[in-house]
């Protein structure tokens, strides 16, 4: 502290000099505004005290500072520990990089202690209650960012630029507006509806609580600037001090975190991913839609299939690669490409029973009830089926009663009965033509008659063979149309039921953080 006699030695005159202003009248255009008498008197006085303020803040920092050692702690008793506050205002969240789980914010750092060198009394100094003194002139203590990935080296030169605010009881005040990049360990499970936890432990790097007692000005940071981030909304930024004992020889270093609590904005996800995804989902749900006869129900579910894939490719490229947890996305993607590999699986399945008819192989019965009458009436076929059913059970019916007449014939009967069965040749008949029609040629009447006999026989047989030709062909084509409706009803019961399963699991993922919370707030 500068002594009486210094002060009186390099005080100030109190009075300025006069400046008579009638001697000369400077330019008008130079001319001082002027709204009362003696207006320049007072410019005058302003100037001269300004000077003088000038100079006497001069003089305060070099006898602050002359003998001032910025190398040790501004304490008058080696015992006393300096009570230090630490307060931060998070201005901008920068970038978020996932991958490489690193944050970049910009914050306005805010410490406070008090230096026991840095007091002087106001009057002795022209009235000046506080100083702005360059950081490299006086002791700043070496608070860190522990889990920072910034270079060191641009930290310090950004900080040796500001200065620090010193009033006359040595309370002093260094406010640092700076960019910091942390590590924070991201959990991607409910991507992209997930939050995220990231600490700034700030503390000492060489002085425990014995020299350096660390606390936060409030419990939390001021959050009053900050710009609004396109992906990632901010919370919360709590404060919390620990004291932390890292061996036993060094006492404990006390720190104080702000957990920087963020919630990803899931709009961009939803629209570009998401809801692309539902739509190809649904596209292929409806593979089972498309007739068969088409031919393109195979091809569309392994498009779908493919272009499901590439989606699961650009995920996989924006989350980052850990093995911790699967997100939500993740299995979304998954499930819905195990789902469309059995829908085109079951396509094949379908197609196969759709023209599996072509080799005239009747459907089994079991699968003719099961199919056909229980499948087909949960799925609304029913009327469809029980047409069908009743056609063929009709016909089956008249089968069984032309052979029942055709026993009761006798043996003509069993004879024509059995030539329907087996039927007869076109080649057979016009040979017995020819026999008939030289028989008629050789004799006349008695050959003519028999003849005649012969050939209402044959009519008879013709048209018989030809029912009988009809009806195996209706068999076939009742075969054919089994087999189509079978793969009918198959293909209905597949639509609803991969449909259903599309929206079951994708209400149980998409709601799992609601129902199922993320981890609270530190």
């Amino acid at each position: 502290m500068p002594n009486q006699s210094t002060l009186t030695s390099t005080q100030i005159p109190k009075t300025s000099k006069t400046i008579d202003m009638s001697t000369s009248t400077p330019p008008t255009e130079t001319r001082l505004p002027t709204t009362k008498a003696g207006s320049r008197s007072d410019v005058s006085s302003q100037t001269t005290v300004k000077s003088r303020s000038i100079r006497y803040e001069k003089m305060l920092i070099r006898n602050l500072t002359d003998d001032y050692e910025t190398s040790a702690r501004p304490v008058r008793h080696q015992s006393t520990a300096i009570n230090m506050s630490i307060d931060i205002a998070t201005y901008q969240l920068l970038s978020f990089d996932e991958r490489q789980q690193i944050l970049e914010l910009n914050i306005w750092m805010r410490m406070f202690w008090k230096d026991e060198f840095l007091t002087w009394d106001p009057k002795d100094y022209g009235g000046i209650t506080s100083l702005h003194i360059a950081p490299d002139r006086i002791w700043l203590p070496d608070i860190t960012l522990y889990n920072s990935v910034n270079d060191q080296k641009n930290a310090e030169e950004t900080f040796s630029k500001l200065t620090a605010v010193v009033s006359h009881t040595g309370n002093v005040k260094w406010l640092s507006p700076t960019l910091i990049k942390t590590f924070c360990q991201v959990n991607v499970a409910y991507f992209p509806f997930d939050r995220q936890h990231c600490p700034l432990k700030f503390g000492s790097w060489t002085y425990n609580m014995a020299a350096i007692d660390i606390w936060p000005v409030t419990n939390k940071a001021d959050l009053d600037h900050f710009e609004e981030n396109g992906e990632w909304k901010l919370l919360t930024v709590p404060a919390k001090r620990v004291a932390t004992h890292y061996d036993k020889l060094n006492g404990s270093f006390p720190t104080v975190t702000f957990t920087v609590n963020i919630s990803r904005r899931p709009l961009f996800y939803g629209y570009n991913l998401i809801l692309p995804c539902i739509l190809l989902t649904m596209l292929g749900v409806l593979v089972f839609y498309i007739p068969p006869e088409s031919g393109e129900k195979l091809s569309l579910a392994v498009t779908v299939l493919l272009a499901l894939t590439v989606f699961q490719l650009l995920v996989a490229d924006t989350i980052p690669p850990t093995s911790l947890n699967v997100p939500i996305m993740g299995q979304y993607f998954t499930t819905t490409i195990v789902l469309l590999s059995i829908c085109t699986f079951m396509t094949v399945i379908v197609l196969d029973c759709h023209f599996n008819g072509e080799h005239a192989q009747p459907v089994p019965h079991c699968l003719r009830v099961f199919i056909l009458v229980y499948v087909a009436k949960a799925v609304g076929l029913r009327t469809t089926t029980n047409r069908f059913l009743d056609s063929l059970l009709e016909q089956e019916k008249e089968d069984m009663i032309l052979e029942n007449v055709s026993a009761v014939n006798g043996s003509g009967g069993v004879t024509n009965n059995h030539k329907r069965k087996n039927g007869t040749s076109n080649l057979e008949l016009q040979e017995r033509k020819r026999k008939h029609n030289s028989e008629i040629k050789e004799d006349g009447k008695i050959h003519s008659r028999l003849t005649l006999a012969e050939v209402l026989q044959e009519i008879k047989d013709i048209r018989s063979d030809y029912k009988n030709q009809s009806r195996e062909n209706e068999k076939i084509e009742n075969v054919k149309r089994e087999w189509q409706l079978l793969a009918l009803v198959i293909d209905r019961f597949l639509l609803i039921f991969f449909l259903f399963a599309t929206i079951a699991f994708s209400l149980v993922l998409f709601l799992q953080p609601i129902f199922s919370p993320q981890p609270t707030d530190v």
